[in-house]
């Protein structure tokens, strides 16, 4: 009976987790710009540009916060390398929702994914299909 016990806790903590992971990014969208963790004294900023089955695609700012950003820290968002702190954004990026999920993404405004943000998406897609 015990045995029985453990195992059916083990189940339902599995369960439990894998439940709250799922729950932790469903309610973001294609648009969504999110504070990530970068380390454990920094935060960055990304915007989802697409959702699929198993992957997102993402832009990173450059910018880093020292604090969790808010609504107020975003007017200054850039893609353009800073040569000082040698930071830099990265226009797409395609990272597994497991990955995602352990950045922590916290959602903070939408912004409408632009035709260019899209149309990334389509190139790299392409590339992907003629590189098979």
């Amino acid at each position: 009976m015990i045995k029985h016990l453990k195992i059916y806790s083990i189940v339902f903590a599995i369960m439990f987790l894998f439940g709250c992971i799922d729950n932790s990014i469903k309610d973001l969208k294609s648009g969504d710009i999110c504070s990530i963790v970068n380390d454990s004294i920094t935060y960055g900023v990304i915007k989802i540009l697409a959702i699929e089955d198993s992957v997102m695609h993402l832009k990173l700012y450059r910018n880093k916060y020292i604090h969790l950003p808010d609504q107020t820290d975003l007017s200054d968002l850039s893609m353009e390398p800073d040569t000082v702190n040698l930071d830099f954004g990265v226009a797409h990026l395609v990272v597994t929702k497991h990955s995602f999920i352990k950045w922590k993404p916290a959602f903070l405004k939408h912004e409408d994914v632009s035709i260019d943000e899209s149309k990334t998406i389509e190139d790299w897609k392409n590339k992907q299909i003629n590189n098979q």
